[in-house]
Order: C-alpha cells, then sequence, then structure tokens
C-alpha cells in the first residue's frame, strides 16, 4: 500500500459499476444511515461514474450527470473509510473537476454534507442557499464560484 497513488478514472465495466455501488452503500448507508433505496437512484442511469482504485480494488467513487441543461452536478463522493486522509479525495475531486470543465461552460453544482463544506471550498465553491435533509442527512448546495481556467 505505501505511497502508492490510486488510479482514477471513470468505470470501465459493469463489474467496475458495481463496486462502485458497493463503496457507496457501505459509506452512505453502512457508515452514515442513509436509505438503502437511495443507491442506485435515478440519476445512476445517466451519470458517468468514476472510481478510485488502488492495488486492484475499487476503494472510491464519484459521478457526473446532468440534472437539467447547462448545469453539470458532481456527487456521490466517497472513500471507504481505511482510505481517507491520503489526499486521495483531492484527487478524485480535481478529476471531476477536470472532466466537468471539459463538458462545456456549465454550472458545476454539488450538495455536499454540511461537514464537508471546507473540503469542497479548497476547490471554489461556495455553498448557496439553505440547508436541507437528503437521506436523513444534513447538506448544503455548493456552486463552483469561478473556473480557475476561465
Amino acid at each position: 500500500m505505501g505511497d502508492e497513488l490510486p488510479e482514477i478514472r471513470p468505470v470501465h465495466t459493469a463489474e467496475e459499476y458495481r463496486a462502485a455501488l458497493q463503496v457507496r452503500i457501505a459509506v452512505f448507508v453502512a457508515e452514515q444511515g442513509g436509505p438503502l433505496s437511495d443507491e442506485p437512484d435515478a440519476w445512476d442511469a445517466a451519470a458517468r461514474v468514476f472510481v478510485v482504485i488502488c492495488g486492484g480494488k475499487i476503494v472510491g467513487t464519484a459521478r457526473i450527470y446532468h440534472p437539467e441543461p447547462g448545469i453539470t452536478k458532481l456527487g456521490r463522493i466517497c472513500l471507504l473509510r481505511e482510505w481517507r486522509s491520503r489526499g486521495w479525495g483531492a484527487l478524485l475531486m480535481q478529476a471531476l473537476l477536470l472532466h466537468a470543465r471539459e463538458l462545456g461552460k456549465n454550472r458545476i453544482v454539488l450538495d455536499a454534507q454540511t461537514y464537508a463544506l471546507p473540503f469542497y471550498e479548497r476547490f471554489g465553491f461556495a455553498p448557496v442557499g439553505e440547508e436541507f435533509v437528503d437521506g436523513g442527512i444534513l447538506h448544503r448546495r455548493m456552486e463552483l464560484a469561478s473556473s480557475p481556467s476561465a
């Protein structure tokens, strides 16, 4: 394990997607108590799912999709507990933002669990609107304030 960096990329196979879904279930359902009925949800069919791979094992995931024209949404961003605090969440965010920018000049948004707001603020996201409950967990919509490449 050591200092190796993970591979971060879109899923290539249905098997990888199923493994990504298992990571989401481990984090959002088993660890955080969210509803199993949210994994997967209606957006998964239209989403581009990314995975974080280390030693051949999928240890993290996220997705990008377009809930409406002109909006790119990042979501389901997570790493298994034992793979956190290595900077890999930041690497995953960088990969997601690179992909999102390649998709065009859409607004980039995400719904952050409130404890994670400072993490997303590091990437230029700012909170908008009021707090809300999703899956029994307090969230806040965040929007990328401005693109560094703009």
